[in-house]
């Protein structure tokens, strides 16, 4: 975007692709109608004249010690008026047990460096990335009217619990309007849904709002991934998660994504990468069928699901546990497993004993290529 002031004193604000194609103009009046943008982390042109042409303040000064009396002065005036951001700084620095400041470099006609600073050592010695860019980010927006604060790739040097901390706070920032780019599936959870955009299709405010409560409600960091996921697979418990990531990393160049949405509930998730579009997709599930009744009701909508929207779904025979008895991958007396009343099944004893099934069959390197769910899977990425 570019403003630019005509003959005639009023503004213009054009707007142009990065090749140099405009896409619109708009004609402002007043000064306050321009929006102040900043780019964060901030970029300070250290001096844009010639040094022929610049000289330096001190010259006009009588003697050393005004010109830092001066110098001192103006850095605490500076400073007294950045105290509420500051403060803003260390009370956030305070929750991950960091005692931090902001200091004031040395004025010079307007250019005063600001920095983090860490008790009375030398800034940036030992101070992370990430706090200075959090510093940047709120020291960007002090005491403006109208700003519009936009953030490339907002978790770059930033841990996860000082990126939720920093989102959070960011909400309490009045009168701006805050634009971030992101890769990180923390941020992603972090976020409401009316908060994103720009996702493919756009799409996401069209989702049922059932759907979107529930995913609302269960989404986590984890399960984010399957927004920046091309490839995905749908799993619904930890043991498939386990055994399914070992078995894929023994595998080179496999960019599939594993995702456990939780028992049962493969319809929010299924529905959220539909809707992101451009991704391959599938789904594993138990499909718990007892003896000779055949599967559940719920494996039966789950299947009418995937057909409806052209999704390779592949199923284990009453539980995950049960097929891998029944294939003689796990010992029929196996400690971990007992029998089910009224059918020919063994189902795992516990939820505890489900991930030592899991350890065991990856501890013990058993050999699952055989397996009809992990060739069913082999054959389903290789045609997808």
């Amino acid at each position: 975007m570019n403003i630019s002031k005509t003959q005639t004193g009023r503004y213009k604000k054009q707007l142009r692709l990065l090749h140099g194609e405009q896409v619109s103009y708009d004609i402002v009046t007043s000064d306050e109608k321009i929006p102040k943008i900043y780019a964060i982390p901030l970029t300070r042109t250290e001096n844009v004249y010639d040094d022929c042409l610049t000289t330096s303040v001190s010259n006009f000064i009588e003697s050393e010690d005004s010109y830092k009396q001066i110098k001192e002065q103006s850095k605490n005036q500076v400073k007294e008026q950045l105290e509420p951001r500051i403060n803003q700084f260390k009370e956030l620095c305070k929750k991950f047990n960091q005692d931090l400041d902001i200091n004031i470099g040395d004025p010079r006609l307007l250019d005063e460096k600001i920095f983090v600073v860490e008790n009375d050592k030398e800034h940036g010695r030992k101070i992370g990335s990430g706090y200075k860019s959090i510093a940047n980010i709120l020291l960007a927006n002090f005491n403006e009217k109208y700003s519009i604060i936009l953030i490339d790739e907002i978790e770059n040097h930033i841990h996860p619990a000082l990126l939720r901390v920093l989102l959070r706070d960011l909400r309490k920032t009045k009168d701006a309007q805050i634009i971030v780019t992101s890769h990180s599936s923390v941020v992603i959870n972090e976020c409401d849904f009316t908060e994103l955009i720009d996702v493919p299709n756009q799409q996401l405010r069209n989702l049922d709002d059932n759907i979107k409560n529930r995913l609302q409600t269960f989404l986590h960091p984890g399960r984010c991934e399957i927004f920046f996921a091309d490839n995905i697979i749908l799993v619904e418990g930890y043991t498939e998660e386990l055994l399914l990531t070992n078995f894929l990393n023994e595998r080179d160049n496999q960019n599939w994504t594993i995702v456990n949405v939780a028992n049962v509930m493969f319809e929010p998730y299924i529905k959220l990468a539909i809707t992101l579009g451009d991704k391959r997709i599938i789904v594993i599930s138990d499909d718990d069928r007892k003896a000779s009744n055949g599967p559940s009701s719920r494996y039966e909508k789950l299947q009418k699901l995937c057909a409806e929207n052209e999704i390779t779904l592949l199923n284990t025979e009453n539980t995950l546990e049960s097929d891998l008895a029944k294939n003689g991958l796990l010992e029929t007396g196996s400690q971990f497993l007992k029998d089910l009343p009224g059918t020919e099944y063994k189902i795992a004893k516990n939820s505890h004993a489900k991930m030592l099934i899991a350890w065991e069959l990856i501890d013990k390197k058993v050999d699952l290529s055989n397996w009809h769910v992990m060739k069913d899977l082999k054959n389903a990425i290789g045609n997808s």
